[in-house]
């Protein structure tokens, strides 16, 4: 009997430009979160010479979906195209070059799902230096931020409520 592909909850959208040297990082950090049989990876690239074909060979486990660009439209759009695309409940948005530091972070982030909320957010980290001597991390828990990292949002209610990314915001986060 063949087994039945499971309904995922969370789409994990990631713009990708030039990224093929740091993709594997951050892919990785997905592969080893709590929850990776609830979540699929929609890779926007964003320059029409890229290739992350190879991702889906060092990642079988991951349900990944490539989607293609004809330009470089820069990362807003390119996560738009994510969201289009996302079939999912939820979607969360992380850069080519970023990771998930720990591997119960999307678990906390589902955690909060309630009934009739629209967006789930929590803590994450930030790089705020790289050196001989290692990476400095600061947290970022203020609710307040302007980043759309370390979030969940409701892809149906983004869908029906026409929220996306603007182009004329194509370069902002």
């Amino acid at each position: 009997m063949k087994k039945q592909k499971q309904q995922k909850l969370i789409t994990i959208g990631i713009p990708a430009y030039n990224a093929e040297d740091h993709i594997c990082d951050c892919l990785a950090s997905i592969q080893i979160q709590s929850i990776v049989d609830e979540v699929c990876v929609i890779i926007a690239a964003d320059d029409p010479k890229d290739n992350y074909n190879f991702v889906k060979q060092r990642f079988p486990e991951l349900d990944i979906t490539i989607l293609k660009c004809e330009k470089n439209t820069g990362p807003g759009l390119a996560r738009h195209r994510a969201l289009d695309a996302a079939t999912t409940d939820w979607i969360t948005f992380i850069d080519a070059d970023d990771i998930f530091v720990s591997p119960i972070a999307l678990e906390k982030l589902r955690d909060g799902i309630t009934l009739g909320c629209i967006e789930v957010q929590g803590p994450f980290c930030q790089e705020v230096e790289s050196n001989p001597q290692g990476i400095r991390m600061v947290p970022r828990n203020d609710l307040g931020h302007p980043w759309l990292f370390g979030r969940l949002y409701a892809v149906p209610f983004l869908k029906d409520n026409d929220i996306g990314f603007s182009a004329l915001r194509a370069m902002e986060d």
